[in-house]
């Protein structure tokens, strides 16, 4: 049972390193999800007929 023992600073090193780790993962999950919904708006835009988007008249606003 000893041999599973870590001596303090090991253990607060692996602390650090997995926290490191988690952080970076979160970062890569909201620019990943920021990219999805990014390439989701522009098919959106893309493939909406323009005169939905720039009705006759569209730059009177009254």
């Amino acid at each position: 049972m000893s041999g599973n023992l870590k001596s303090y600073a090991v253990q607060q090193e692996r602390k650090a390193r997995r926290e490191a780790q988690r952080i970076q993962f979160t970062r890569n999950q909201a620019i990943g999800l920021l990219l999805a919904a990014g390439v989701v708006l522009a098919w959106r835009l893309l493939h909406t007929p323009s005169e939905w988007l720039f009705p006759p008249g569209w730059w009177r606003l009254w």
